[in-house]
């Protein structure tokens, strides 16, 4: 499970939908550098933004009915590592 202080954000078309002020996570979006496709994972670290697609393992996670623990343990070691 997610720590609580990880916050999910969804995307409206291009509009992200969440507790934050749009035009931050806006620029926070447009600043990816791992452009692989959605979803992404965003974390600040030492002041930097840093980022990481997911789009291939959570695909083949659904499309191949992969084990979901898979995908959990890579997503909950990102938010790990610093």
């Amino acid at each position: 499970m997610l720590g609580k202080d990880i916050k999910i954000i969804y995307l409206d078309g291009k509009t992200p939908k969440s507790q934050y002020e749009q035009k931050y996570i806006s620029h926070a979006l447009y600043s990816i550098q791992d452009k692989k496709g959605f979803p992404y994972l965003l974390k600040i670290s030492g002041g930097q933004l840093v980022d990481k697609s997911i789009n291939n393992d959570f695909y083949n996670t659904m499309n191949q009915n992969k084990d979901i623990g898979q995908l959990s343990k890579k997503i909950y070691a990102f938010f790990q590592t610093t």
